[in-house]
């Protein structure tokens, strides 16, 4: 969870720690296992870290039911793009399937 909060941290003083509001996708490998659902809590738990020090990041918490879902992941990272939102967290279920759809997402 402290990797989460450091990324999200870096995310908003990247955008120079204004009093905007930014939207942090976060795609996990799956959402039933706890493990993912720990990655959940973590997330949340670093956005409200984040408001107490004037910055609000909206977690928007998204991806597979199962952990071999691969197109699944694949459709929630463009749609993802297609938002544009401020950043994005991925636990890719397979690197090669993610790749086109990850470059496109930094593009956007």
């Amino acid at each position: 969870m402290n990797r989460l909060t450091a990324l999200l941290g870096a995310l908003v003083f990247a955008a120079a720690l204004s009093a905007q509001t930014y939207e942090v996708a976060v795609i996990p490998k799956g959402t039933t296992h706890e493990f993912w659902k720990s990655i959940h809590a973590g997330a949340l738990a670093a956005a409200g870290e984040l408001k107490s020090e004037g910055v609000t990041v909206n977690v928007i918490w998204k991806g597979p039911l199962r952990e071999d879902d691969r197109e699944q992941q694949v459709q929630v990272v463009e749609n993802f793009t297609g938002r544009r939102v401020s950043g994005l967290v991925l636990a890719p279920l397979d690197a090669r399937a993610l790749v086109a759809p990850t470059e496109e997402a930094v593009r956007a």
